[in-house]
């Protein structure tokens, strides 16, 4: 996925994601830490979708929290965290779904039908992201 074709609120969320992967001392950068930092974005559409779907946003970021704190840390010298297979599929997914909608996802979408559609795009692509988290119970 290309940069160009995400808007910015998920290029933010993405540093994010890897500056909380950075931080917790992670070798991979997965998707789990993109769904965190979406759901703590300020300004961002992720949040008042789910809610509108009927997630519990604190029992999410709870579970999400959880989760990663289960993963292993790397010890000693700061390395980047890589970019994990799971995060690269569901980025590549939300990307085949956005192609498939005939809509970019960009900021620059001005009629509201068009706006109707973005949202949906990104709500399927976020679905793909957060899927595991929602849906399955903590171990």
């Amino acid at each position: 996925m290309g940069l160009d074709k995400i808007t910015t609120k998920f290029q933010e969320a993405l540093q994010a994601a890897q500056q909380l992967a950075s931080r917790s001392a992670h070798a991979e950068l997965k998707s789990l830490h993109v769904l965190l930092a979406l759901l703590q974005q300020d300004g961002g559409i992720v949040v008042p979708i789910l809610e509108k779907a009927g997630i519990d946003i604190t029992k999410l970021k709870a579970n999400a929290l959880t989760t990663l704190d289960r993963e292993p840390s790397i010890q000693g010298a700061a390395a980047q965290p890589q970019m994990s297979y799971g995060l690269r599929a569901n980025l590549d997914a939300s990307e085949g779904c956005s192609e498939r909608s005939g809509e970019q996802p960009s900021e620059a979408s001005h009629s509201s039908s068009s706006r109707c559609r973005v949202i949906v795009v990104r709500a399927c692509s976020f679905f793909l992201l957060c899927r595991r988290t929602c849906f399955e119970p903590s171990r």
